[in-house]
């Protein structure tokens, strides 16, 4: 078999005209210097590109160039004799070639540093022995040169020859040795102590020992390399553990952060001791502090999150010095620091920590300099102090202080607030904590008239609806929405008083029947109950867009422009009412119902109807505003049968269903909050697990394997903690605690035997058989065909042809090969996704047989492969306010009606979950299965970082029968009508 020729330059040369040899020829043969060198590159690209070159070029390469002493073309020399075919067809070195070796040893002396240095570097990559031997002696001259560039490659040169052929310098290594003790110029001590390693690792160890105690006072690239000598050696060389240890903790003190890093990486895997991780961890977040590199910095938090996945105890300690890199990080910086602070908060350090967020939420809104991500940070500071929140009980009253101020602080304005956010979280703490509700009440009353965002109004009014106990609490929520509904009355009024002035001015004014019939006109076009129109852009069920004109009786759009320039002050709880918000005319009417009733159930009062009487006038009056469409849209008849109920409740007799009105909503609350917490406490658990059974173990091929059942005597417990045991034990004993967690099922299967994703792609008859092994990977695909000739001939030039579709590209193109009878050979192919996108791979392979006169080529069809876009989902957890953002935000829709034979609501469920990849946000209850009608919500998250969120609404017939509405929303088309494919698929019954 022929040997592959050694490649140690390429170059890719694309041109339209390509230069004769002959044009070549005469370039080379000038006198002008500047068409030698033009000349000399066409020459290097087209021998690079494997053109057939002329015998009689090289020699008039050597003839003319090599003389030359320009050092541009002396470089082009090189790189041609680097490239060019040295030996002949009875591999020999060619004639031509021996006429070199003057030239190169000339070089060699060259007075010229800078030519000397080239050669020495061009001979690197020689592995002649017919032309190193005769070199070997000017090589080593070169190592006593006063100028450092030339010795540093004279080092280079005489570490290659002797790994070609040691016997042409057979004392390389002492040489090596005697040249780093003496030598001064740190790049040249480095690239002798990597060549001694290389050549003669023995030596190279005891030259590190005999500097392991003064190794600080070397420069950073030598300290570099001694870090990654101790790496490989440390299991060798035991017994110099400690004398390894007090080298690495020395460098932890270096000036350099590459050696900080790299010494503290290196720490780690030494020892286990709490010293060493808390060494290591410290020396990471100081590197964090003084590296301004985004890039360097997401590289130190991998190490970090490493570290505190074995060890969150010990890496606690500098969760506050962590934080100090806070100040001058990007967000993705930020977001990844918060991620592994979570499980870094203790109680010994939550009152920091809470200081700490307290100072970011004062300071974030005073600088002046706004990098456009402030409410994203905002957003993942929420967050976190979200998680605090279920952890930690204590620091309630302080997180709910600070989340008040900070609503009290956000303009209100911006786009995609996260104050909303915020009071969902207040909402939850207020439930939890009985003993800070008051005070937290009154701290809402305060901010509560500067609050302009809908969402958040909504909940605050209705944890007043909730919450308020006490007499003054009640009195003062109930005083709000009184004062908000008293404004819309005379909102109203006033409206009305003016449409009386102007009927009046109409039938003075009616002298002239065409003037009176265009002041009608003028009249009703600024009337505020106008028909407007609106248009808005709707998602079809084949996605396409469509525009949808409305009609509908609304007020002007410029009410609240009048109402400001009558002056006429209105709180932004009537804004919001002006502004057409159902929901929250619906929120208001179960508050104040609920207030009403609590107040009347207190022992104290004298008059406990009263707030009945006034909320029954106050819904009224709405009901009826609403109605006019003078100052209000008309409410869906959702809200008006919401409000209707509220007004029957609250006119009912029966003491029995007001106490039930009023208990009902609180426990339903308390355990959505409960089940939230708990889905969030076994994803983050399931999150975890995840990693640490998916970290990737860096090892080397000489580590010692340690086999637990051999270990008796725990011999190498001094070298390598054996954590095996009780890694298998968490693991076990988690998945019996979740035996029936879909979760646990899902993460089991991705390590499943890769067996059952084999494809058979030709039939077993085929002249050629052919199977493929699918592994997915993050953002890559490998597929290792397995082609067997089954046939007794030769199949030559076997190619292996694929084309990929649906955001599919072929990497690479497979190699030609020869298939021997009855042969086998996995061809390795790889391609990149590129989306979500359901894929499919086309294929066929053609091939010549050996021995026939014939030229026409044999063709095997493959059969197609397809890729599924649920190979990329992973079913994940979010809250209810995150879906809801994510549902709005999503523009593309896939909506399915499905009739299935299903006759279990729960079993529908779980079969839209196991086929999707989605997980259901709420598991099916008791009631479910009794009302007949469930919706429940679905997310996903894709290996790219794209979100899906569905929506699964089922209706059980009389005959038990399930009818279902899907709809499956995503960033992307493909995603979402794979999904309702497989959906609608009826095989999902089975």
């Amino acid at each position: 078999m022929q040997k592959n020729k050694n490649c140690t330059l390429i170059y890719h040369y694309e041109s339209s005209t390509t230069p004769s040899f002959t044009t070549i020829q005469q370039q080379l043969q000038s006198n002008d210097i500047d068409l030698k060198i033009i000349g000399m590159k066409e020459l290097l690209k087209l021998t690079l590109n494997g053109e057939t070159i002329p015998k009689t070029i090289p020699m008039i390469v050597i003839q003319y160039i090599s003389p030359t002493k320009d050092h541009e073309l002396k470089k082009l020399f090189l790189l041609f004799l680097e490239v060019v075919e040295k030996k002949g067809p009875d591999n020999k070195l060619k004639n031509e070639m021996i006429l070199v070796f003057n030239y190169i040893r000339s070089d060699l002396n060259h007075p010229n540093e800078f030519i000397r240095g080239k050669v020495l570097n061009f001979l690197c990559r020689i592995k002649e022995h017919e032309m190193l031997e005769p070199l070997v002696e000017s090589v080593l001259e070169n190592l006593t040169h006063p100028v450092p560039y030339t010795r540093k490659n004279a080092v280079l040169a005489v570490s290659s020859i002797y790994k070609v052929e040691n016997n042409f310098i057979p004392d390389a290594p002492l040489l090596l040795l005697k040249f780093l003790k003496n030598e001064t110029d740190p790049s040249c001590q480095r690239n002798a102590f990597i060549m001694l390693y290389e050549i003669a690792p023995e030596k190279a160890f005891h030259y590190l020992f005999s500097v392991l105690d003064r190794i600080e006072t070397f420069d950073e690239s030598i300290q570099l390399i001694a870090i990654e000598i101790i790496n490989k050696i440390y299991l060798k060389k035991p017994s110099a553990r400690s004398k390894y240890l007090k080298c690495i903790t020395s460098l932890l003190q270096s000036s350099s952060t590459s050696v900080k890093f790299e010494s503290a990486k290196t720490l780690s895997m030494l020892s286990n001791s709490s010293t060493a991780i808390k060494a290591s961890a410290q020396t990471f977040c100081t590197v964090l502090r003084l590296e301004t590199d985004n890039n360097v910095r997401l590289i130190v938090l991998k190490q970090l999150e490493k570290l505190r996945l074995a060890y969150p105890a010990l890496v606690s300690d500098v969760l506050l010095d962590l934080f100090q890199v806070f100040s001058n990080s990007s967000l993705d910086i930020k977001k990844q620091i918060l991620n592994i602070s979570e499980d870094l908060v203790s109680l010994k350090n939550v009152d920091q920590v809470v200081l700490f967020l307290k100072k970011e939420f004062g300071s974030i809104f005073d600088k002046k300099n706004d990098d456009g991500n402030r409410l994203d940070y905002v957003r993942l500071l929420i967050n976190f102090v979200h998680q605090l929140t279920f952890k930690f009980t204590q620091i309630a009253p302080q997180i709910i202080e600070m989340l008040i101020d900070l609503i009290a602080k956000i303009p209100n304005d911006e786009k995609n607030n996260p104050i909303d956010e915020a009071s969902l979280i207040i909402r939850d703490i207020i439930q939890a904590q009985e003993d800070i509700r008051e005070k937290a009440l009154l701290r809402l009353f305060e901010i509560f008239p500067q609050i302009q965002s809908s969402f958040t109004i909504r909940t605050i009014i209705w944890i007043f609806g909730e919450f308020c106990q006490t007499e003054p609490s009640i009195k003062k929520a109930f005083s709000f929405i009184e004062n908000s509904l008293n404004e819309l009355k005379q909102v109203a009024f006033k409206t009305q008083e003016e449409e009386k002035e102007k009927e009046t001015e109409k039938e003075t004014n009616n002298t002239n029947q065409e003037n009176i019939k265009e002041n009608t006109i003028q009249t009703k076009k600024q009337d505020s109950n106008i028909i407007t129109k609106s248009s808005n852009t709707k998602i079809l069920d084949d996605g396409s867009y469509a525009v949808i004109v409305e009609s509908s009786n609304q007020p002007s759009k410029t009410t609240l422009s009048a109402l400001k320039a009558q002056d006429i002050p209105l709180s932004n709880l009537t804004k919001l009412m002006i502004q057409d918000d159902s929901l929250l005319a619906t929120v208001i009417a179960v508050s104040l119902s609920k207030l009403s009733l609590r107040y009347s159930l207190l022992p104290s009062q004298k008059n406990p109807n009263s707030f009945i009487v006034d909320s029954i006038l106050l819904l009224i009056s709405l009901l009826k505003i609403s109605q006019s469409e003078k100052v209000i849209p008309v409410l869906d008849k959702d809200a008006e049968e919401r409000i209707i109920m509220c007004i029957k409740i609250l006119g009912q007799p029966d003491e029995s269903i007001k106490k039930n009105f009023l208990k009902e909503s609180p426990n339903k609350i308390s355990d959505s909050l409960s089940s939230e917490k708990l889905n969030s406490q076994k994803n983050q658990q399931l999150h975890n697990l995840f990693q640490e059974k998916n970290q990737p173990k860096e090892s080397n091929p000489d580590d010692i394997v340690l086999f637990p059942q051999l270990t008796k005597f725990k011999s190498h417990s001094n070298l390598v903690a054996d954590d095996t045991e009780e890694d298998l034990k968490k693991i076990i004993d988690f998945s019996d605690e979740n035996s029936n967690s879909e979760e646990v099922d899902f993460f089991s299967s991705l390590n499943q035997n890769r067996s059952q994703k084999i494809l058979q792609l030709t039939g077993l008859s085929d002249p050629i058989y052919v199977e493929a092994i699918l592994d997915l990977n993050q953002y890559n695909i490998s597929l290792i065909f397995y082609v067997k000739n089954q046939t007794k001939n030769t199949l030559q030039n076997l190619t292996l042809e694929l084309l990929a579709l649906g955001g599919l590209k072929l990497i690479e193109k497979p190699p030609v090969c020869v298939l021997g009878s009855f042969a086998e050979k996995q061809i390795l192919v790889n391609l990149k996704v590129s989306s979500s996108e359901k894929g499919i791979i086309f294929g066929n392979i053609t091939y010549d047989i050996s021995g026939t006169s014939t030229t026409q080529k044999t063709m095997v069809i493959l059969n197609e492969i397809k890729i599924s876009p649920l190979e990329y989902l992973i079913p994940s957890y979010i809250s209810l306010f995150n879906f809801r953002r994510m549902w709005s935000d999503f523009e593309w829709e896939n909506k399915l009606v499905i009739s299935t034979h299903f006759s279990d609501i729960e079993t529908y469920i779980n079969s839209v979950a196991q086929k999707t990849n989605m997980k259901c946000l709420a598991p099916v209850s008791k009631e479910d299965q009794v009302s007949g009608f469930v919706s429940k919500n679905f997310y996903a998250k894709t290996i790219f970082g794209e979100d899906v969120v569905a929506n699964v609404s089922l209706e059980q017939s009389l005959d038990n029968k399930i009818s279902a509405l899907i709809r499956i929303r995503t960033r992307s088309q493909g995603l979402a009508l794979a999904l309702g494919d497989l959906l609608n698929n009826p095989n999902l019954d089975n």
